[in-house]
């Protein structure tokens, strides 16, 4: 029963014991109402990232940058989840978030995008009026905006390297990388299915959500690809499968790289994946493509939102002269790499 001294609200039970006699048991209902609300104010910053989860803006992300963001956020809650809504909004919440990104100082781009995960959930809270100030919005970076890896690039010695050493599967990877530009996750999410044995299609994961754009690669138009595409299996939906025919999940497929990279003597022991892109970029600039031409095959885009709809009537055409050029390059004397198919040297 519920009963009231005037001023608490208090619950009163009775509990008949395992010896027969009885217990009596009086709840203070106000206090437990308190305790809950108290609960509930805990762990702000996750109260913040389950909201966030929820709304429009996340799912717009692609899979991979959702996956991403789910991390960081664990990194950040590890510090900070001790603070309440209201402690995310005070002066000495600015003092925990620069202790945060000073804690992975030792990785400056892991430091960076803790910080940018942060930054955009905190700002993302106070537009929805959760929070009262983002103090997160003016740390500085540890990278600087300017640093690019545009010097990063894999030399054919670099390249013979590693397409020797590596295992079938994981050089015909790296291969279909770098005359795709496809990212990671658009590479081992192709299927048959977007090959009709000439155009090769798909969108991209990273800019396909905000630009709606669509990228159609020219396979009959370079040889190689051609030739790349010819010799895959078929065992699976996929274009790229593991040695067990299975197909690829980017932690396998990163750690596989990294495995063979380790093997190889590279110009630049800190080569990624991603500069794979970078150097398949650059050879379609020595072969004479325009930046248009480029952004055909790599997916950026050029110009503004306005001016997309002629680019996008045009982006086969752009793309067929550019594989046009990059193969005429290579038949040329341009970089074109052969390795022998085969057991790898140990």
């Amino acid at each position: 029963m519920t009963a009231s001294d005037g001023s608490r609200r208090t619950k009163t039970v009775r509990k008949r014991l395992a010896d027969g006699t009885i217990r009596v048991y009086r709840y203070d209902l106000d206090a437990i109402a308190q305790r809950k609300v108290a609960k509930a104010q805990e762990r702000g910053w996750h109260q913040l990232a389950m909201l966030y989860y929820a709304s429009p803006e996340f799912a717009r992300l692609s899979k991979s940058w959702q996956t991403a963001t789910r991390k960081y956020v664990g990194l950040i809650g590890e510090e900070i989840d001790y603070m309440t809504l209201g402690d995310l909004s005070t002066r000495e919440a600015k003092r925990e978030f620069w202790t945060l990104r000073d804690k992975h100082a030792g990785t400056p781009a892991k430091a960076d995008k803790v910080v940018s995960v942060l930054r955009r959930i905190l700002g993302w809270a106070y537009l929805r009026d959760h929070i009262d100030y983002n103090h997160a919005d003016h740390i500085e970076r540890l990278v600087p905006p300017s640093h690019t890896r545009a010097d990063k690039i894999w030399t054919p010695e670099d390249e013979a390297a590693f397409l020797t050493r590596a295992d079938q599967n994981v050089a015909d990877a790296w291969r279909l990388a770098l005359y795709t530009l496809a990212r990671e996750s658009d590479l081992i999410g192709l299927r048959w299915e977007q090959f009709d044995g000439r155009w090769l299609v798909y969108k991209p994961s990273k800019t396909g959500h905000s630009t709606a754009s669509t990228v159609h690669l020219p396979v009959y138009r370079l040889e190689p690809l051609r030739e790349l595409l010819a010799n895959l299996s078929r065992c699976t939906d996929y274009l790229l499968t593991t040695e067990k025919a299975a197909p690829w999940k980017a932690a396998n497929l990163s750690h596989q790289f990294t495995k063979y990279r380790a093997l190889c003597r590279l110009s630049d022991p800190g080569l990624r994946w991603h500069d794979i892109k970078g150097t398949g970029i650059t050879r379609l600039y020595m072969a004479g493509c325009t930046d248009q031409e480029v952004a055909s095959i790599s997916g950026h885009v050029m110009g503004e939102r306005a001016q997309q709809r002629s680019y996008v009537a045009r982006v086969r055409e752009l793309a067929d002269h550019a594989y046009g050029k990059l193969d005429r390059w290579l038949g040329e004397g341009g970089t074109v790499v052969q390795f022998p198919v085969g057991p790898k040297t140990p």
